[in-house]
């Protein structure tokens, strides 16, 4: 198994009250009474294979402290399913998202790095998207009228931007005259009769992941 680190190098924050606005230096998500913020972070992960099967993935973001509400507020981070580049998305031209997404209840104004575990029973490489994993986060349960916000530090922070770990698995291979192949799919025989494999699992820290 393999682990990549990878620092956000691209962040944009969305606007309630000024829906056309842009802000690709800030990373606010909440409310602050007269409107709600929400944020993406893009993650190049071109590095990364892209048959790869990602087993872990979490995001991790460096929480300001003492700039905003003392409110608790859950923020979701859900993954996005379609391309717009950070300085084009608004609020009212945000990206598709898809089903994967991982909750934080965020308690207090303090400082803090603060980390979502996704689940990986689908496979996030699927999600890539222009070399990219785009990721939306945003509060549940807020309005523009909500006085819950929390703000992050965005791209361009070295060691406290936002960061992505993700550890993944290949395929198995095998040797076809003389050149490894990928293997995607086989058969086993059940009763006299030959059936296609339709998956295979994993234990990793024994919890059973698909990596096939």
């Amino acid at each position: 198994m393999a682990t990549a680190t990878i620092t956000c190098t691209e962040c944009a924050e969305i606007d309630s009250q000024y829906q056309s606005q842009n802000e690709t230096n800030s990373f606010d998500i909440g409310g602050f009474g007269n409107k709600e913020n929400r944020s993406y972070a893009f993650f190049d992960i071109s590095d990364i294979p892209v048959n790869a099967v990602i087993t872990g993935a979490s995001v991790e973001l460096r929480q300001y402290g003492g700039e905003y509400y003392d409110a608790g507020i859950t923020i979701r981070c859900r993954i996005c399913s379609e391309y717009i580049s950070n300085g084009a998305i608004t609020w009212n031209n945000q990206p598709e998202t898809g089903s994967v997404y991982a909750d934080l209840d965020i308690t207090s104004n303090t400082g803090a790095n603060r980390t979502w575990t996704l689940p990986t029973a689908e496979n996030i490489n699927n999600y890539r998207v222009n070399g990219r994993l785009i990721l939306h986060f945003y509060g549940l349960e807020t309005s523009e009228n909500s006085l819950n916000a929390k703000g992050f530090r965005p791209s361009g922070n070295g060691t406290d931007s936002p960061e992505l770990t993700l550890e993944y698995i290949m395929p198995s291979q095998v040797n076809v005259g003389g050149a490894w192949k990928y293997i995607e799919g086989f058969q086993v025989n059940v009763g006299d009769a030959w059936k296609t494999v339709q998956s295979i699992q994993a234990n990793v820290g024994d919890v059973w992941k698909t990596v096939f």
